[in-house]
């Protein structure tokens, strides 16, 4: 038994000593990038005790840097009388750099050709010379940000033994009542809070991604334009986790309105995506030289676009859209939860009570939005030209959805049943009455099945490996078949006469130990979606 417990204790610790490993490797590694944030630290504070000295700025040129832009500086300083010296170094860092071309012109126009300004020598070193000091501050939080990194390894380290060496208590391992019902009024403020986040999430990521695109594109029909001149066009690539991405940068000159700018927006739809070619096609359609029209915005000339239209980058924003729907949906479900715990009286009141169906159209309404933005993003990646897993999963999950709106659709022909039921104040034991009326064509139909339903609705919560989980569940407790017939003249109308079962509940509102009644129609059609409908009562408790 001993070497049973030693062995069982051994198999836990083994994922904490990987976890754990993992850790230290991760806290020596940050070690390194400590080292070398503490070298540019001390040469930044070496620096400040270089001796001013006066310059002349003799050239600035921009310099392609890979995905970036670099700004050479170029000049002349007289350490000592009779000696000139050149230098091109910026600052702590060799080069002056930006991303975009924009940024780096206008760091070239600070510094033209002729320009006299103050840089500073190494004294122990005169042909070492920069012309702007290195702020402490930067280095200083980049320090800061560096001791970070270790101290995330060394929690990856220590957390995985905390309460291992303590004393377990075992829970018991036979539970008659794994589910619980939850409180009332938890699941409902739980669902509407959870649906909440994606909602709002889901509004927040759309704005950039297409909402102002789309503003922009409808502003731009009012812009003036401008002739432009490419002055550098390349494809960035941007390294990620799960590979990297590219986007095409293309920047031009203009002039508008007796002044000159530089502008980098192709669309108004920006990001990378996967897929190099497409990318690396629009940049060898606009190299640099070439004249084209920009499109500029007249209250700010700095805002210009060469493409103002839509494109087919603009379905990537309809992704987010999926959380909102999703969200909004389980909000919609929380705020049913709730409600009154009192019955309506007004069924009660009423000699024939007429059943209403959900429309066929609600559904359909809801899958077609659901493919539209699936198959959005399935027409994005293989614009894209992305992985061939991903076209493969989500195309085929675009398909069917897509058969789920044929489905749907075809659903919406199928007869609409008329329901009534007599009388209103019903009770578990009395004798109802049914009738229906099918409007549509019914002789498609080969079977038609009339039940009555009682269902058990529960909130409950379940403990999972990753917390808990709440559900609302629908339990039938019974099913009572009151009608089934082949016959056209029977199902097209007809009027029954059935008994509710007296030895079921009444009808009890809410998600916590509720009651629920149902009357369900279900028409067979071949070769067609079968009429299925449910229609909701009310079975009032003896007086």
């Amino acid at each position: 038994m001993g070497a049973l417990k030693t062995a069982v204790k051994f198999a836990d610790a083994v994922p904490r000593l990987l976890f754990s490993g993992f850790g230290v490797f991760f806290a020596a590694m940050s070690f390194f990038i400590i080292s070398q944030q503490k070298e540019n630290l001390d040469e930044a504070k070496a620096m400040q005790s270089w001796t001013p000295v006066a310059c002349t700025v003799e050239s600035a040129e921009i310099e392609d840097d890979g995905d970036d832009y670099r700004l050479r500086i170029v000049y002349r300083y007289q350490p000592e009388e009779g000696r000139i010296l050149r230098s091109d170094r910026f600052s702590a860092d060799k080069f002056l750099t930006a991303e975009t071309m924009g940024e780096i012109d206008r760091a070239q126009k600070q510094y033209p050709a002729g320009r006299k300004m103050t840089g500073y020598f190494n004294p122990q070193n005169r042909e070492e010379a920069i012309l702007k000091l290195p702020e402490l501050a930067d280095q200083r939080i980049g320090m800061g940000m560096a001791f970070l990194f270790p101290s995330v390894g060394i929690l990856f380290a220590v957390v995985p033994w905390i309460g291992f060496f303590r004393k377990k208590e075992r829970e018991p391992e036979n539970r008659t009542e794994p589910e619980t019902p939850k409180k009332k009024g938890k699941g409902q403020i739980g669902l509407i809070l959870f649906g909440s986040i994606f909602v709002i999430v889901g509004l927040a990521v759309t704005k950039p991604v297409l909402i102002t695109p789309l503003l922009k594109i409808e502003a731009a029909k009012a812009w003036g334009t401008a002739s432009a001149v490419v002055v550098s066009s390349k494809v960035k690539t941007h390294e990620g986790d799960d590979g990297d991405t590219y986007s095409a940068y293309i920047a031009y000159r203009y002039e508008y309105n007796g002044r000159e700018y530089i502008g980098d927006q192709y669309s108004f739809i920006g990001g990378s995506s996967s897929g190099y070619e497409s990318k690396a096609e629009k940049v060898r359609q606009h190299p640099p030289g070439k004249e084209l029209t920009v499109y500029v915005n007249p209250e700010n000339p700095s805002e210009s676009v060469i493409n103002p239209n839509p494109t087919p980058e603009l379905l990537f924003g309809l992704i987010p859209l999926v959380f909102v729907l999703a969200g909004a949906g389980v909000m919609f479900a929380g705020i049913r939860a709730g409600g009154t715990r009192k019955l309506n009286p007004k069924q009660a009141g009423e000699h024939i009570v007429q059943l209403k169906a959900k429309s066929p159209v609600w559904k359909l309404t809801g899958i077609s939005v659901f493919a539209l933005v699936w198959n959005g993003v399935v027409v994005f990646l293989f614009i894209q030209n992305a992985p061939i897993l991903f076209k493969t999963v989500f195309g085929f999950f675009g398909l069917f959805a897509l058969f789920g709106v044929i489905h749907a659709l075809l659903a919406c022909f199928n007869p609409r049943p008329e329901v009534e039921i007599t009388p209103g104040n019903m009770h578990p034991g009395t004798n109802a009455a049914l009738r229906w009326n099918l409007k549509g064509s019914t002789e498609r139909i080969q079977k038609l099945t009339i039940e009555i339903r009682c269902l058990k609705v529960n909130t409950v919560t379940r403990k999972t490996s990753d917390g808990t989980e709440t559900s609302v569940e629908k339990i039938p407790l019974r099913t009572v078949p009151v009608f089934e017939s082949q016959h056209n003249r029977e199902i097209a109308r007809n009027s029954i006469q059935f008994t509710l079962p007296p030895d079921l509940p009444p009808s009890r509102p809410g998600n916590d130990d509720g009651i629920e009644w149902q009357l369900l129609f279900h028409a067979d059609i071949p070769k067609w979606p079968d009429l299925k409908e449910s229609f909701k009562f009310l079975v009032y408790p003896e007086a």
